[in-house]
């Protein structure tokens, strides 16, 4: 499931970043393949998300959470 698509407030793990860049901020914001995170918000018009893991809560952007698959835990 593509992370645009995710419910909010439900457990997800990222599963596959189609951007290697991306994949890399992600990465280094401590977002990594099997880390349990969640969708807290979106604003409207396809606007950035915000996600949220154990550690910290990023605002990505609404093409780069195109990019991104998951899977509800």
């Amino acid at each position: 499931m593509i992370l645009t698509e995710a419910p909010f407030g439900r457990h997800l793990i990222l599963t596959q970043v189609l951007d290697a860049d991306l994949e890399i901020k992600l990465l280094e914001l401590g977002f990594d393949t099997q880390t349990k995170f969640s969708v807290l918000r979106q604003a409207p018009f396809n606007g950035p998300l915000t996600l949220r893991n154990e550690k910290t809560q990023i605002i990505i952007r609404g093409e780069d959470a195109q990019m991104i698959e998951v899977s509800i835990v």
